[in-house]
């Protein structure tokens, strides 16, 4: 059967000093806090994850969509540093969520559109 997944488009603070490794974990602390052993069943990969341009991919199978969005809310690094993730997109395809994220740069002058 094929898997159907989401990607999500997240826009994460610039220059965090957070790693891709920090972020998985603590995906999936806050995915194991807030749901338990349902979390250990799905997995979330981080498929781009730039500090410099403060944007991220992941992926994730469709049925958890809505717990991952959950789950960007409320994720932190650590107990003392909150890293604020907010979901810009949500998509059944890389190839949109590329474009939704080329076209962000370009409007802000990161790309040139030429």
């Amino acid at each position: 059967m094929r898997r159907k997944s989401r990607w999500f488009l997240i826009s994460i603070p610039k220059d965090t000093q957070a790693t891709e490794s920090q972020f998985r974990e603590m995906f999936s602390k806050t995915m194991n806090d807030l749901f338990g052993v349902v979390s250990y069943l799905y997995t979330i990969k981080i498929i781009y994850l730039s500090v410099k341009l403060g944007y991220m991919i992941i992926n994730c199978n469709r049925e958890i969509s809505n717990y991952v969005r959950l789950c960007t809310a409320l994720a932190s690094v650590s107990e003392v540093e909150k890293i604020p993730c907010r979901v810009i997109h949500c998509s059944g395809t890389l190839c949109s969520i590329q474009k939704v994220l080329t076209d962000i740069l370009v409007n802000e002058r990161i790309l040139s559109d030429e």
